[in-house]
């Protein structure tokens, strides 16, 4: 079967700093699988990391809906939003405005 990335999931490849390997490693070599309706999800331990691959099945492709990885790999942007919801949790009154005022001009996630 080949293996299908949607334009969402090279996206967030992208921000996630993921290799395409790796995911073609979660589906192809996983060592757990669990099934919904409509879609699987496969789970794979790679070093330190557990990557997560949600894949729709269709004739003959997986298409690989979404990915992550757990805990975020450095550099990522879900590290980055990890610290700073870390830092919002940790802010005191004023910081936590502070914070939200940046989020909302600058469009930030947490």
């Amino acid at each position: 079967m080949d293996i299908i990335f949607t334009k969402h999931v090279k996206t967030k490849m992208q921000s996630r700093n993921m290799k395409g390997v790796d995911i073609e490693n979660t589906v192809t070599k996983y060592d757990k699988k669990s099934m919904t309706k409509e879609t699987v999800e496969f789970y794979k331990k790679i070093g330190s990391y557990e990557y997560k691959v949600i894949a729709k099945e269709n004739s003959k492709d997986w298409i690989i809906i979404s990915a992550w990885v757990n805990p975020p790999l450095p550099g990522s942007f879900d590290l980055v939003k990890k610290e700073r919801y870390r830092k919002y949790l940790k802010a005191n009154l004023i910081g936590k405005i502070w914070m939200q005022t940046k989020r909302s001009l600058l469009g930030w996630e947490f």
